[in-house]
């Protein structure tokens, strides 16, 4: 720690190889030598101004123009004897800076923040009514980054003191200083300044989180205006709430507010400064940032809390991150830090382990909502789990959720609606989804009650209710207007008793669902009167959260639907992360641009990939149910937009439908999403817009794919042979969400980043080498391209040495017409050729050849294009057929779909050595074929919309990329599947390479 002297200026460092945090406890620094691009700074404005409160700056190293500067920290804001009240650090006595170890003592550091140093610098002051404060600073030994904390160990105040808020600072982000690294030239630059003096734009983005799955997600590019909720407040604040626009005075200039995290970056720059509440335990926690992007604010709201004297009172952390160079996966870090955190604390603060996030167990079945909504019944259930249990083969759904309208009002959850169930029990349905080897799963919301229910009537004390003027004593308002419904008061001990009793029996009593998805949780924490005042919204859902998991245990699979996001990581096993599915692509009129909580295609897309991030690291994320129904309103490009979208997201997969309403092709998407795969993909376009286009998932085997040794003998043929290992591939979904068809293009670099980073150059089973990656050397390369939705293949020569700028483009790989439909994807597995390019014309070049193993392309049986294969083993066989003058191969390929297939619907693509004059294939079925160069697919049908066969073009094909001919290097077939239906499909077949005539 350093400290320095300047015109009574004490400046306190705190310094390690990544960045600089510096601390001046007294007034507002004289100089700036931490921020060398800043001479221009507004500080520099205010040189003679007189002391201030205390200020911070968080600098990197690296780039000395990034970071967060001219930080000034809390503020509070509140009511004491009714009054307004408000206290900064400007008023703050014996303010210094003191060097804290937070290894030990009660504001030790979590297992999570293990590599943040427990020397720390804290700011320490005494504020009227307040009394002693202390902020908390501490570096990480692994990065740029920064943790911060507000510690008030015991309030002061004369008379008790009801706090709205507090502000944990409120600095200038700057992620725009620094060398450009977008490579434009100097007539763009000064075009681009004119455009932004015009429009007010410029290049900084912010992407901004949502307080609710409702609540919008995504980027907003400087001069852009926020999206607002298309509702009035009345009907839709209570979903997003959080810590928002709605809390605070907006004199301030603030104008975008982020829930929980926020990322400011710079598109011409490629720096970015990541802002996150590692929890929010403590308070519900925003970022505001004013229209310029600059000014940059933490808020934490206590919504009135009282505080009385001798209370104690805390923020959670808040970590500041410098991304000098962006990454690839900007909040990934982050996401990762907060979900160690929370796993640490539950079992600290309330002796509950956190759920384990399983992604090799992701919920799969059928919801009743979508179709019948409330109008369930007994009749149209059992017919639907029927229905379930007979296509099980062919769509191997496990969960049947029963959703709302089973009961006679919400909160009267165990009375089941006689009219709508006369003769059957809820255990007697349970009974009858497992006799049919299901998982029962169950929809209600234990913290919401109708204001007709039962027991709103009967104890009108559990209703949180409004506060202050001629509303007191209303019950809150939940803003759900298709519902008008109330919050439960879980500080009062019966309303606990009745959510405690109610969840073990559905649970663990007569109904015993062992899945339950639990939604409108955000109804505990509604504003308004609560038997107990001392906790504030966000720590009476914690309450709330606690007292589910202790009902219904570690066992029960807890979906959570309609929380705030932050506040139940831990608590669940998986999280709805969008706005509901709806019947449409946009809202119903006359809202079709509101982009936050109406049901909508669009609203529900939008979230799920921008909220991709979260999977398999906070939870298994849910992107909300699959219509496949034609009654709906979505066109049939539309369904296949937010199938790719649903399957590269990993997450769970429900059909909401009428099973026997929904036709034979429909279906069969369904069944090209089975199985999942848990695994989320990267929106490489997250921060370029607000609902990206481009989306990777890189794949390798499954973990079923069947191991081999290098040499042995298959079944009954006696000679060695090769067990081909599939080497990893990728699956890249180019997507369109506008209005009208249009081009989509991505540098292949950056999309064939994982497999250019792995790939080696050679086969596991062949001592050929290619010309691709090796020992860092990138050479041409050879991809495999096959569009799952249209079964068109591709195959690329690409050379990023001379092209390192090369695109991929929707328009060029397609036959069937340029451009994406609108509101519609692509879906390409591309795979690099490790196997080199060889032409067999003499004797010792075709042995060469015959080294190189044949090559799995993919399949139109699941999207993946490769999770289905369980082995491929291959192997020569000298052939004693005098006419055939050449060598036979055996190839033998085995596929488990994960469910039973139509054999004369689908097909397998194999790339074999040879070229199409020389190779002759024999075993195959019926209607296999060569496929030359590129093939218009089939749809298999799956209906999409027919379009006319028209020329591909771009503005320089070649400078892109070629599609070459398959000419003499190898063949690429096209195979059928035999006849019938089956999971596990083999094929055993036998090719000839043929000396080439002289």
């Amino acid at each position: 720690m350093e400290q320095e002297y300047n015109a009574n200026v004490t400046k306190v460092v705190l310094e390690n190889s990544f960045a600089v945090l510096t601390l001046w406890p007294q007034c507002t620094p004289v100089k700036y030598p931490d921020h060398r691009y800043h001479d221009q700074h507004h500080l520099h404005q205010h040189q003679h101004a007189p002391p201030s409160s205390p200020r911070f700056s968080f600098v990197s190293k690296s780039n000395t123009g990034l970071g967060i500067f001219d930080a000034s920290t809390v503020e509070f804001r509140g009511k004491v004897r009714n009054k307004a009240w408000k206290a900064t650090m400007a008023q703050a006595l014996n303010v210094q800076v003191v060097e804290t170890d937070l290894g030990k003592g009660e504001g030790a550091l979590v297992a999570g923040l293990a590599d943040f140093r427990p020397k720390a610098l804290t700011l320490t002051a005494e504020l009227p009514e307040v009394g002693q404060v202390f902020v908390d600073f501490a570096l990480s030994n692994s990065g740029p980054a920064l943790i911060v904390r507000l510690r008030c160990p015991s309030i002061v105040c004369s008379e008790d003191l009801r706090l709205d808020e507090f502000v944990l600072f409120d600095g200038d982000g700057e992620v725009s200083e620094g060398p450009r690294r977008d490579g434009k030239s100097f007539i763009r630059l000064c075009w681009d300044y004119i455009a932004r003096r015009v429009r007010g734009g410029g290049p900084r983005r912010v992407f901004v989180n949502g307080w609710n799955a409702w609540s919008f997600s995504g980027a907003i590019q400087q001069g852009e205006r926020p999206s607002t909720p298309g509702l009035p407040g009345i009907f839709c604040a209570a979903f997003h709430h959080g810590a928002g626009p709605a809390e605070f005075d907006r004199s301030n200039n603030k104008e975008l507010y982020s829930e929980m995290f926020a990322l400011l970056s710079d598109k011409s720059r490629g720096t970015g400064l990541l802002l996150g509440f590692l929890t929010q335990h403590e308070q519900f926690g925003a970022f505001s940032f004013d229209e310029r992007f600059v000014e940059v604010g933490a808020h934490c709201r206590c919504d009135g809390q009282l505080l009385k004297p001798g209370t104690f009172l805390q923020s959670d952390w808040c970590m500041l991150e410098l991304q000098p160079i962006l990454p690839e996966e900007p909040l990934a870090a982050f996401m990762a830090r907060s979900a160690q955190v929370n796993a640490a604390m539950l079992p600290q603060q309330h002796g509950i382990d956190a759920c384990v996030v399983d992604t090799t167990r992701v919920p799969v079945g059928w919801c009743s909502w979508y179709h019948f909504y409330e109008a369930i019944s007994e009749d149209n259930l059992l017919a639907n789990l029927g229905m379930m249990a007979k296509l099980q083969p062919q769509l191997p759904l496990e969960l049947f959720q029963i959703d709302d309208g089973y009961q006679q009002a919400w909160g009267d959850w165990l009375a089941l609606d006689s009219l709508k169930f006369p003769t059957k029990s809820m255990r007697d349905l349970v009974m009858a989804v497992r006799a049919q080897g299901l998982r029962p799963g169950l929809w209600l919301a234990p913290v919401a009650v109708d204001k007709h229910s039962r027991v709103a009537a009967e104890h009108p004390e559990w209703i949180i209710r409004r506060q202050g003027g001629l509303s007191d004593g209303w019950a809150s308002n939940s803003a759900n207007c298709g519902k008008w419904f109330y919050g439960l008061d879980v500080t009062v001990p019966e309303v606990q008793t009745f959510i405690r009793e109610t969840l073990t029996t559905v649970s663990h009593g007569d109904w015993s669902f062992d899945y339950l998805k639990l939604d409108f949780l955000y109804a505990a924490a509604l504003k308004g009167v609560r038997q107990d005042p001392t906790l504030n919204t966000a720590q009476v859902l914690q309450l709330a959260l606690r007292l589910i998991r202790e009902a219904v245990g570690p066992s029960t699979y807890v979906l959570g639907c309609g929380s705030p996001l932050g506040a139940t990581i831990g608590w669940v096993n998986a999280n709805r992360v969008s706005a509901d599915a709806g019947p449409a692509w946009l809202p119903t009129f006359p809202l079709p641009d509101c982009k936050w909580n109406l049901p909508c295609g669009r609203n529900m897309v939008r979230n799920t990939i921008n909220r991709l991030p979260m999977h398999g690291i906070w939870w298994v994320n849910d992107p909300d149910c699959m219509l496949l129904r034609e009654s709906t309103q979505f066109t049939p490009s539309e369904v296949v937009g937010i199938a790719t979208v649903k399957a590269l997201s990993g997450g769970s997969f429900l059909v909401s439908d009428d099973l026997e309403s929904v036709s034979r092709s429909r279906m069969r998407i369904a069944q090209a999403m089975l199985p999942v795969t848990g695994r989320a993909a990267v929106a490489l376009d997250m921060l370029e817009r607000e609902m990206p286009e481009v989306l990777r998932l890189h794949m390798e085997k499954r973990g079923e794919e069947q191991e081999g040794s290098s040499a042995g003998r298959l079944d009954g043929l006696p000679f060695p042979h090769h067990r081909e290992q599939q080497s990893p591939w990728v699956l890249i979904g180019l997507c369109n969400w506008g209005d009208s068809k249009k081009e989509v293009t991505y540098p292949w670099k950056a999309l064939l980043r994982p497999l250019l980073s792995g790939a080696t150059g050679s086969s596991s089973s062949s001592s050929s080498s290619n010309d691709g990656v090796v020992g860092g050397a990138m050479g041409p390369l050879t991809l495999h391209v096959l569009e799952f939705w249209t079964s068109e293949y591709f195959r690329v020569r690409l050379d990023l040495n001379a092209t390192p700028d090369a695109v991929m483009s929707a328009s060029a790989l397609s036959t069937i017409g340029g451009g994406v439909l609108p509101h519609s994807a692509r879906l390409y597995a591309v795979r690099i050729d490790e196997r080199g390019e060889h032409a067999a014309c003499s004797s010792q070049e075709q042995q060469q050849l015959l080294q190189l193993p044949p090559m799995y392309l993919g399949s139109d049986v699941h999207f993946t294009c490769g999770w289905e294969l369980r082995c491929l083993d291959w192997g020569e066989l000298l052939s004693k057929r005098k006419e055939e003058k050449g060598t036979r191969v055996i190839v033998r390929v085995t596929l488990d779909a994960g469910k039973q297939v139509d054999g004369g619907l689908h097909h397998i693509w194999l790339d074999l050595p040879g070229s199409e004059d020389t190779t002759v294939l024999e075993g195959a079925p019926e209607g296999s074929e060569k496929v030359q160069g590129s093939v218009q697919g089939s749809p298999h049908g799956l209906h999409l919309p027919h379009m006319p066969r028209v020329r591909s073009h771009t503005e320089e094909p070649l400078s892109i990329y070629s599609i070459t001919s398959l000419g003499h290097i190898r063949t690429v077939w096209k195979i059928r599947f035999p006849e019938g239906n089956a999971q596990t499909v083999t094929w055993t077949l036998s090719y000839v390479v043929r000396k080439r005539a002289k």
